[in-house]
């Protein structure tokens, strides 16, 4: 997700309707967000044998990390793409919100999970920071296209997507 926001970015800039903007986000969010969990599913199946296999059986112990990692991997695409669709609007300042945001829920998290729970607890903080982050621009985009609109996959979608592929959009 966050390499297809870096494209999101300029296209959706030079997109003169709003409505068409929000629409080309929202099914964007859509399908990157099904990937992404479609691809958690062998991770949260195989993660200690992915490990093992990449890394050798020393860091076989890390599995729990890796699961919340990946997780906060995904509220971070989810962040990254609609801070680049209100970035493409004109609305850059909300990445500093959000990195605000990000520090603080690190910073306060931080001094209470890192010493208890080691290297997965810097992984928690990380989940943390990721889920508060893309609570607001969810927030932010939802008041815009609602809840059901950013979310849930519609033929509408599957329609909008089609013209993305063919560019015609």
């Amino acid at each position: 997700p966050s390499q297809i926001s870096l494209i999101l970015y300029p296209y959706i800039s030079a997109l003169k309707d709003n409505q068409t903007a929000i629409n080309l986000t929202s099914v964007i969010v859509k399908i990157s967000t099904l990937i992404s969990l479609l691809l958690y599913i062998p991770i949260i199946i195989w993660g200690s044998e992915i490990i093992t296999f990449i890394y050798g059986e020393q860091y076989k112990g890390l599995n729990l990390s890796l699961n919340i990692l990946f997780a906060a991997m995904i509220f971070d695409g989810i962040v990254s793409l609609l801070f680049n669709h209100f970035g493409g609007k004109g609305k850059p300042i909300y990445g500093i919100y959000m990195s605000i945001i990000s520090i603080t829920v690190i910073v306060m998290t931080g001094f209470l999970l890192v010493p208890q729970f080691g290297v997965s607890g810097t992984a928690m903080v990380r989940l943390i920071a990721a889920f508060w982050a893309s609570i607001f621009f969810i927030y932010l985009f939802v008041r815009q296209n609602g809840i059901i609109n950013t979310f849930l996959i519609r033929s509408r979608d599957i329609r909008i997507f089609k013209q993305i592929i063919n560019q015609k959009i």
